[in-house]
């Protein structure tokens, strides 16, 4: 059983429907349930998502008047938060560069041990088909992608999932589409129930700070909100 199901059951709330798949498979069963959605919301998912431009552009075809509602701790507002994400992306990135490798070998195994080391680094953040292709690129034309556009990003290159992707405001703002949402950022609290008693101290302060609202909310904030109201225009 899924642990959503199990979650459920403990607490003893009935749920309708259980959903296993991608976008794509949720959006079919909705149709197929003529459900129409007034939110769609997620934790923890948005950070994750390869192609987030194609997930937003689904939902907005397929259920337009939803309000997609989405938390995320890769908040690249928050210092702390950015020299997290670029330790953890470094440390998957090791794994991950490897496994593109593996890749590139087999799809061209004539390149030298240095080229494939070369071309590994260079497509960090691409994945699944996109990879094979800048692999048939170099091998045609000798050119390689800038991984420098995705910051420290990196993804796993089986499945495209990424290492907790950070991304600016502004980023999202054109990859969610302006043209189709109106696009909201709010901050997230800090727990307040750790077991050490300064700790909840800490987090009583700056949720203080943070509820305030202004410039240092997003800056101190643990996690974001990422709100996507569409246009109904």
């Amino acid at each position: 059983r899924m642990s959503a199901q199990l979650i459920a059951e403990a607490l003893n709330i009935q749920i309708d429907h259980y959903i296993v798949g991608d976008i794509d498979d949720c959006l079919n069963r909705l149709a197929l349930l003529q459900f129409k959605c007034a939110i769609i919301t997620s934790r923890n998912v948005i950070e994750h998502i390869y192609k987030l431009d194609q997930f937003y552009a689904a939902i907005h075809k397929r259920q337009p008047q939803a309000i997609v509602y989405s938390s995320t701790t890769a908040n690249k507002q928050n210092p702390a938060a950015v020299v997290k994400h670029i330790i953890w992306h470094r440390k998957w990135e090791r794994v991950y560069r490897g496994m593109r490798s593996v890749v590139i070998q087999r799809q061209a195994p004539g390149l030298s041990g240095t080229k494939v080391h070369a071309l590994a680094v260079a497509t960090r953040g691409l994945a699944g088909t996109d990879l094979k292709e800048a692999v048939e690129e170099y091998r045609r034309k000798g050119k390689k992608p800038n991984p420098s556009i995705y910051g420290s990003n990196t993804c796993d290159p089986s499945n495209g999932v990424w290492a907790e992707h950070l991304l600016s405001k502004k980023e999202y703002s054109q990859l969610i589409n302006e043209e189709n949402y109106h696009i909201q950022f709010s901050p997230g609290f800090w727990d307040t129930h750790y077991a050490k008693s300064y700790l909840n101290l800490a987090g009583k302060l700056m949720n203080r700070i943070i509820a305030a609202g202004g410039k240092k909310a997003l800056v101190l904030a643990p996690f974001m909100y990422v709100i996507a109201i569409a246009d109904r225009k």
